[in-house]
């Protein structure tokens, strides 16, 4: 699994809202939410491109992931974000949680899906 650093929290997990803004989020060793990292403005290009590589996923749907061409397609590396037919978010086999005991789900933000787990 991606290292983001200790200022980072290690494994993070990035909603993007429709307006296309990102809110990035810490998460313990157990993926249960432990914070939020500044929101990701699509206007703020450096930000956002530095978002996409990190995560190696094209947020903003250019064709590109960061500054660079390329047709990756969205989660082929690193941890891989699973859904099941309930709609309950995993990284890789491991569920996702907002809290010690909610599950983060396909439905639990209005406006945000899920965009990447690392």
């Amino acid at each position: 699994m991606e290292d983001f650093g200790s200022e980072n929290g290690g494994k993070q997990v990035i909603l993007k809202h429709s307006t296309g803004r990102l809110l990035p989020w810490t998460m313990s060793d157990a993926w249960v939410r432990s914070g939020e990292l500044p929101t990701i403005l699509s206007s703020d290009i450096s930000a956002y491109n530095a978002a996409e590589v990190a995560f190696n996923v094209n947020f903003n749907g250019d064709e590109g992931i960061g500054t660079g061409l390329s047709l990756t397609p969205i989660e082929s590396t690193g941890v891989v974000l699973n859904q099941d037919s309930a709609g309950n978010l995993y990284a890789g086999n491991s569920p996702l949680y907002i809290s010690a005991t909610t599950q983060l789900t396909t439905n639990s933000f209005a406006r945000y899906s899920i965009g990447a787990v690392e």
